[in-house]
């Protein structure tokens, strides 16, 4: 009996060992089928003319934005280079300006002579008029 017991128990573990590999073939089989499949798919994917129109466009449109940024910094550098000489000009034009609105050394010089001798002038009156006035006042005392 023991012989039976044993060959049975060894029969169902042969069985077992059977079927796990049996299950491990088909799913190494499955395995391999699934990443045929995933690399043939890709390769259809990556080797059709979509693909290729699409990786052009978008090459394209990398370029023309690059080609746009370009264009838009010459525009901008164009604009800051009118900018900027038209600032100097300004700012010729307000030197220029102030140079002629501030007077020389000799023209502030001329400029208080004539105001001294307008106060001069002024002072001088007032005491003519003063002492006319006060002769006035004596020869009418007298």
């Amino acid at each position: 009996m023991p012989t039976e017991k044993f060959s049975a128990e060894k029969a169902i573990q042969e069985r077992r060992q059977r079927s796990f590999d049996m299950e491990e073939a088909q799913r190494r089989a499955s395995d391999f089928y699934a990443k045929g499949l995933v690399t043939t798919l890709q390769d259809a994917k990556w080797g059709s003319d979509a693909t290729f129109e699409k990786s052009m466009r978008s090459y394209q449109s990398q370029h023309d934005r690059l080609e746009a940024e370009t264009v838009r910094q010459q525009r901008l550098d164009t604009r800051r280079g009118k900018l900027a000489e038209l600032i100097a000009s300004e700012r010729d034009d307000f030197t220029r300006e102030l140079t002629a609105r501030v007077p020389t050394k000799e023209e502030r010089l001329e400029t208080m002579r004539s105001k001294a001798d307008e106060i001069k002038t002024g002072r001088d009156t007032r005491r003519a008029s003063s002492a006319d006035a006060s002769r006035r006042m004596l020869i009418r005392s007298e």
